[in-house]
């Protein structure tokens, strides 16, 4: 008999300055490990990845078809062996959000069968693992990142691996906006998920 299912989160975890257009032609990706070098451009176009055959109970199908489904990348759908389940949409990076997927999961999964699977995943069409000094963005913060519009001379954006980001404008110098959006994006991690590794917020390199 299945336990009672559990209801899987979205994290809303974007923060801008201004209200931007989030569409986008071209979408930028990334990815956290090591030293940040560049962000690379990747289509906007994404797919819908299934990692797993099995069927899902009705009502986890229905939140996976209403909540999950429609994207955007990274994104996964976890699921335990009575179908607790937990998702994420939006993250900057595919580890991320499988790692946070399957966390949420065992929140709500009973402690004798903890162990949650990724079920599918949301990723760009046509996507490869990045290089180390290569970082990621959801396509919300790709769009800001690519058109942050003509906002004074000291602008920084920075984001971290779970999704979160800022974008800042205006300061008196490189340095001072790098720390200000570092420290605003900050106020947007995912910070109370035991068990999730430190996920940092990076200045982003090259914003046009």
């Amino acid at each position: 008999m299945f336990t009672d299912i559990a209801v899987g989160l979205v994290f809303g975890l974007s923060q801008i300055s201004d209200n931007m257009q989030s569409a986008t032609d071209r979408i930028w990706q990334a990815d956290f490990a090591g030293a940040v070098a560049r962000v690379v451009p990747l289509p906007p176009a994404f797919e819908l990845v299934y990692r797993s055959g099995l069927t899902l109970p009705e009502d986890v199908q229905a939140a996976f078809d209403n909540d999950f489904a429609g994207g955007p990348y990274f994104g996964a759908f976890a699921i335990a062996k009575d179908f607790s389940f937990g998702y994420i949409a939006g993250a900057n990076s595919r580890a991320a959000a499988a790692e946070i997927a399957r966390l949420e999961c065992a929140r709500h999964a009973p402690e004798a069968t903890p162990n949650c699977i990724i079920y599918a995943e949301f990723l760009p069409i046509g996507y490869a693992d990045l290089a180390p000094d290569e970082i990621a963005l959801s396509p919300e913060a790709a769009a800001l990142f690519q058109n942050p519009g003509k906002r004074g001379r000291f602008r920084a954006m920075a984001a971290s691996d779970d999704g979160a980001y800022s974008l800042v404008w205006a300061h008196a110098s490189q340095a001072e906006a790098d720390a200000a959006a570092i420290a605003d994006c900050d106020q947007y991690r995912i910070t109370d998920m035991a068990g999730l590794r430190d996920m940092p917020c990076r200045v982003l390199p090259g914003l046009p």
